[in-house]
């Protein structure tokens, strides 16, 4: 009977993490439609609004601009991340030596593709 009872009871936790994740992906999904922050790191080149939304950061323009070249360089990552901390110019959540703050950077950057681009 104890064992019975231990399996329901994993059971009903499993279901409700199930729900706290539906609702959570839902209000994430209804954010980005309606074309707000739906939360996460801030990624370079963007700075928080009082509203929480995201707006461009103009302090970081030449910053991108230098990101955008180097990638058209066909540079890779850990390039550009070895290039920006040989400059000594911060990113967020930087790891000296890693690509990591950078593969956000750009993979939010694809997705916000007719907003940035470079000359």
């Amino acid at each position: 009977m104890r064992v019975a009872f231990r399996q329901f009871v994993g059971v009903v936790s499993e279901l409700e993490k199930s729900f706290i994740t539906m609702r959570l992906s839902a209000g994430r999904q209804k954010k980005a439609t309606e074309g707000r922050y739906a939360g996460g790191g801030i990624p370079l080149g963007y700075k928080l609004t009082q509203d929480k939304d995201l707006m461009v950061d103009e302090a970081d323009a030449d910053t991108i601009m230098l990101i955008f070249k180097l990638r058209r360089k066909h540079w890779n990552l850990l390039q550009i991340a070895d290039r920006l901390n040989v400059m000594d110019i911060p990113t967020a959540r930087v790891v000296a030596g890693t690509p990591a703050p950078l593969s956000t950077f750009w993979r939010t950057h694809d997705i916000k593709a007719g907003q940035c681009t470079a000359a």
